[in-house]
């Protein structure tokens, strides 16, 4: 997947949680950071067991929709509003560039100097968002309390304050992975939900996506600050790539896989 192979998208998988993404891992190939995706991003989570999702994937929640504790050790308080995992909806995506730019924001500083953060996040759109396009596994997550905050956009009595895409014929454009593999294309959580293990959770549901469309195994394209949180969910580190987030922009990201 050299540089040509990752270009295609600055979505990436920037999946990771508030204390996980501190793990700004620039070195190569066997050291660790956190993050995977398409959006020309690299894609995020947080911190929270990558198997932890029960849910059968074409049903509209996940069975922690009604979990108020974190998994893992989250930082939320007793108070914290519930928060579900489900499909994504054509009406969620005009919440999700609000969700994808705090994310980027608030953790591509850890890893990536301030030209590549502005070009990862720059020119966002709804239409961006692959949230009703058939046979592409896409989840929010939405926290059921009906508050707005700067991270992202209130519909009715929920937030989404997540969400993850899974490209089931994406591993033939990497280099190193199985080309029969999924591609997890992105994994984002808006810094007001982390520390809570929903990075996890939407990860999580997208490996048992991949298990029932009968995917040998997932890879991504990682950004440096989400290498440690996919390292700690069993994606092995293949190799490192350039990757360009804009016309003379250029970032290190990270080719990882895991068999599912």
């Amino acid at each position: 997947m050299g540089t040509a192979a990752v270009s295609r998208s600055v979505m990436f998988t920037l999946t990771q949680s508030q204390h996980e993404s501190t793990e700004t891992d620039t070195t190569p190939t066997e050291t660790d950071t956190d993050s995977a995706s398409t959006d020309t991003t690299p894609t995020e989570t947080d911190t929270d067991s990558a198997r932890t999702d029960t849910t059968p994937t074409e049903t509209d929640t996940d069975s922690a929709g009604t979990d108020t504790t974190p998994t893992d050790g989250g930082q939320w308080r007793a108070e914290t509003p519930q928060v579900r995992v489900r499909r994504a909806r054509a009406a969620d995506a005009a919440a999700l560039p609000a969700v994808h730019s705090a994310a980027v924001r608030e953790r591509g500083p850890r890893a990536y100097d301030e030209a590549v953060v502005d070009a990862w996040d720059r020119d966002r759109s709804s239409d961006d968002y692959a949230v009703a396009e058939p046979g592409v596994p896409f989840f929010v997550a939405e926290r059921l309390d009906g508050g707005a905050d700067d991270d992202a956009e209130t519909r009715g009595d929920s937030t989404v304050v997540g969400f993850a895409e899974l490209r089931p014929a994406g591993g033939d454009e990497f280099e190193y992975a199985p080309t029969a593999y999924g591609e997890v294309r992105a994994v984002y959580v808006a810094p007001a939900a982390t520390d809570a293990g929903v990075g996890s959770r939407l990860l999580g549901r997208l490996e048992r996506a991949a298990r029932e469309l009968a995917l040998p195994g997932l890879c991504l394209a990682a950004s440096l600050n989400a290498v440690g949180f996919y390292r700690r969910h069993d994606y092995e580190r293949l190799a490192d790539h350039d990757h360009e987030f804009a016309d003379g922009v250029t970032g290190t990201v990270v080719e990882m896989a895991k068999p599912v």
